[in-house]
């Protein structure tokens, strides 16, 4: 596969760099989106192609999670797109998430989407936004295998942001780590330092490709599969690594600086959302058994 990003995903890359750079730090995640305008031109006309593939909302989401932004409502746009907008044969649902997008006065909960088993082989995908969005449609049903596509796509979201939030604390480490000194050098020169904050680099550079590969099977109308746990479980580990290496480097001032207290709360939180990363190997591995059966 092609790693190398092409110049309209380069620029999309930039506009959600600058726009966090812009925003204040309580900003979330939605609020990027709609400072740099991205928010309105999600939901396509009917009948035209997606904005956002896969691997570009995971480009999106790493630098949401670069920026410690909160990613809940994010997400939950992407499963209403998803789930409605992709489907919809008249422009309605369209046309409600554009409502949605622009109203004026009140905001969305920080509740996911929820996907509620009904039956062995049905779920029905319930929309969490309050009365004020009462223009958005009904619930409607999926069957067990559009629900697992639904999921896995979601849970390739959260994968990218836990390598957002892995580069964020590998950043933040190597400048401590250059210009800390210890012992009459600088930490980084140190043998077990250079060695971790290496070893985070390789673990973040091999989670990436693999959520990528994900992404890149999902936009080729291919289904990620076993692909999409074993993604998650990379990148949310290596987030968790990367997070106790920040602390590490840090020393004492780790455990008292706000902004490497904010880093390892985040990662610590992503298990919450994911499923931990030996459910998801566990996950991923079955998936694949079964596949080859």
């Amino acid at each position: 596969m092609n790693l190398e990003l092409d110049p309209v995903q380069r620029r999309l890359v930039e506009t959600i760099a600058k726009g966090d750079a812009a925003a204040p730090p309580q900003a979330s995640g939605w609020d990027v989106f709609d400072a740099i305008g991205l928010s309105a031109l999600l939901a396509p006309e009917p009948g035209a192609a997606p904005l956002l593939g896969t691997l570009e909302w995971c480009l999106v989401l790493e630098e949401l999670g670069a920026g410690l932004r909160s990613h809940t409502l994010v997400r939950s746009v992407h499963a209403f797109l998803d789930v409605y907008v992709a489907r919809a044969r008249d422009g309605a649902a369209a046309e409600a998430f554009r409502t949605w997008a622009g109203a004026q006065g009140a905001a969305p909960r920080a509740d996911d989407p929820l996907l509620l088993r009904e039956a062995d082989d049905v779920w029905r995908f319930v929309d969490p936004c309050p009365p004020a969005f009462a223009a958005l449609p009904d619930g409607i049903t999926l069957d067990a295998s559009t629900a697992q596509a639904v999921h896995d796509r979601g849970l390739l979201l959260v994968a990218a942001y836990a390598c957002g939030v892995a580069r964020r604390c590998l950043a933040s480490a190597q400048d401590r780590a250059g210009s800390r000194v210890v012992a009459g050098r600088r930490l980084l020169e140190h043998q077990g330092t250079g060695h971790r904050i290496a070893r985070g680099a390789v673990d973040l550079t091999l989670a990436r490709a693999g959520l990528w590969r994900a992404a890149q099977a999902e936009d080729e109308s291919e289904r990620a599969g076993h692909r999409a746990p074993a993604a998650a479980a990379a990148c949310v580990s290596a987030a968790l690594d990367c997070a106790h290496t920040v602390v590490q480097v840090f020393g004492a001032a780790g455990t008292s600086a706000p902004q490497v207290v904010a880093m390892f709360r985040t990662a610590c939180a992503l298990p919450a959302v994911s499923g931990s990363p030996r459910a998801l190997w566990a996950e991923a591995g079955a998936r694949r058994m079964r596949s080859l059966v």
